[in-house]
């Protein structure tokens, strides 16, 4: 499809109003990371979406020929010293550079929008209501159309009827097509054991998820001794490994953007974008 495109800014003050920079943590560090200075003049006019920007997710982009990769992770986090060619990170900035490829990161942004990453993942169970873990607030005087009381970190789902943990394993991988997940039983409980609320979040879930009272915790990873106090305060957990709970968002995401940009910029999902941990 022969595509008009966007100024870089345009799309960016598009993206930002899709889900404004204020939600994400203030430990994050999200929004236009790489700005080429062709980019000033040349229209955005294909889009990469990535949960990690790897270099196989960089090369990929160089030879689909976009102009911007939205990365879900955010490839620039900790300050660089240098910029030289024996670190992975420097080779990927290098190389979105030379090819006139900017970055976008929206990482906590989109888990906390309301119909983001941590609503995908509630999508996947019947339930009969939701709320954010941590309510989003927006800053002082800014007004925003966006429905607040369904913007924060992670969700808590009441149930519909009760399911077994067993049916939460199998929906889980079913929907996250992974033939293996990672599950700590509560104190006392089996796998046929009911659960009649979830508490989730998208990632490292563990700061978000402490405290909450749910039957059941799903999260990408949580370290030993944080399994161990959730199973301890009768939970059970259910650990996909960290980007396997975002990635299959970005097919929501697509969709979402796609709408957003009509057909004046073009989504494509990244085919190299792999969770670097295997169980085998």
């Amino acid at each position: 499809m022969l595509r008009n495109g966007l100024l870089l800014r345009e799309v960016v003050q598009r993206l930002e109003g899709f889900a404004p920079l204020w939600l994400a943590e203030s430990w994050d560090n999200v929004g236009l990371l790489l700005e080429t200075t062709r980019s000033l003049a040349e229209r955005v006019k294909e889009v990469l979406l990535t949960n990690d920007l790897t270099e196989e997710v960089a090369s990929e982009a160089v030879s689909r020929g976009v102009q911007l990769i939205i990365s879900y992770h955010p490839p620039l986090f900790r300050p660089f010293k240098t910029i030289t060619q024996d670190q992975w990170k420097s080779r990927i900035i290098t190389l979105c550079m030379e090819n006139n490829i900017s970055i976008y990161s929206p990482h906590t942004c989109f888990d906390s929008l309301d119909g983001g990453v941590n609503d995908w993942l509630s999508s996947f169970f019947d339930f009969e209501s939701k709320r954010p873990i941590i309510p989003a607030k927006a800053p002082a005087g800014v007004e925003t159309s966006l429905n607040l009381a369904a913007c924060g970190a992670g969700r808590v789902l009441q149930l519909k009827s009760k399911i077994t943990i067993e049916d939460a394993i199998q929906i889980v991988k079913s929907k996250l097509q992974l033939q293996h997940v990672h599950l700590a039983l509560a104190k006392g409980a089996k796998k046929s054991s009911c659960v009649s609320t979830v508490a989730l979040c998208a990632g490292s879930g563990s700061s978000v998820l402490s405290g909450v009272l749910a039957d059941l915790l799903l999260t990408g990873e949580m370290s030993h001794h944080e399994v161990l106090d959730a199973v301890h305060n009768g939970k059970s957990v259910i650990l996909t490994w960290h980007s396997n709970s975002e990635r299959g968002y970005l097919r929501s995401l697509q969709d979402d953007l796609s709408k957003l940009f009509n057909t004046e910029v073009g989504f494509s999902i990244s085919s190299t974008d792999l969770d670097p941990l295997v169980t085998v």
